[in-house]
């Protein structure tokens, strides 16, 4: 842990050694990705560009809109910038996003992940690195106003786009677990068929969905999609019975995939792993 004998910022008394602390904490924020600005040259000299970073870091972090730019001995930006990069910042409009997904993932619901398709496992402890790189902003967030229930996952840049800012139904959650489903592909790094990758998501979510309701997912009333959670519903009934994914429904699940509007036939998820 840092500490400074004198304050460091606007009006502090910014000796060199003190300085170089402050620029070393806030790097280690740049680095992170939580302050989007260029990395600070440690020279222990408090010119504008660290007195920039000081500011702009106590307006992420505490949502000021008048920040005192000032670093002192004792207090809580300092206690602030020797914390976690992943810290909540009441600044960041996009922080519950992140601390919203990071709650599904720990749900006790997860458990219910695990199964087996295409010779490839699915089971809880995938989506733990997947709260972590969301956790650590690896993995970012985006709200994207008239998205409404519907999420996405990009495997370039390592992005979740959702349509809502908070998870107030299960549904919601469900569809948090298939995009972070993708993400789980993603980490591994191989290619997929999208039928396989949507059907490995739309099993998952389903098997959220029921151990969190006891129920098929009833919320849609967009037939194609709709037809793609019924046929993934009745897999995640077999899994939850012991019997895996079969056949014959796994046959059924990729041909409602091919329906919907949004997926490519025999076109391919290209994951590239998550770093």
């Amino acid at each position: 842990m840092a500490t400074l004998k004198h304050s460091v910022g606007k009006y502090g008394k910014n000796n060199s050694a003190d300085v170089v602390e402050v620029q070393t904490l806030l790097n280690k924020f740049i680095d992170a990705d939580v302050l989007q600005i260029p990395r600070l040259v440690v020279d222990g000299d408090c010119g504008p560009l660290t007195k920039g970073a000081i500011d702009f870091f106590q307006r992420l972090k505490f949502g000021w809109l008048k920040p005192d730019g000032r670093v002192d001995a004792v207090g809580q930006t300092i206690d602030a910038l020797n914390g976690p990069t992943w810290q909540p910042m009441k600044g960041d409009p996009l922080d519950s996003l992140r601390f919203m997904t990071m709650d599904v993932l720990k749900s006790p619901y997860i458990d219910a992940i695990d199964f087996t398709l295409e010779g490839r496992r699915y089971q809880p402890s995938d989506y733990k690195p997947i709260m972590e790189f969301v956790r650590d902003r690896t993995i970012h967030m985006d709200w994207v106003m008239g998205m409404d229930d519907s999420a996405a996952y990009f495997h370039i840049p390592n992005r979740f786009e959702l349509g809502f800012t908070e998870a107030t139904t299960t549904l919601r959650k469900s569809v948090v677990v298939h995009e972070a489903t993708h993400a789980v592909c993603d980490k591994r790094a191989r290619p997929m068929t999208v039928e396989e990758g949507e059907a490995v998501g739309h099993i998952a979510q389903c098997l959220f969905y029921r151990k969190a309701t006891g129920r098929h997912i009833h919320e849609i009333t967009y037939v194609p999609t709709a037809d793609v959670l019924m046929v993934a519903g009745n897999i995640a009934i077999d899994i939850m019975k012991g019997d895996g994914v079969k056949e014959a429904p796994l046959k059924e699940l990729y041909e409602k995939i091919d329906k919907l509007p949004t997926t490519t036939k025999g076109a391919y998820f290209f994951y590239d792993g998550i770093a």
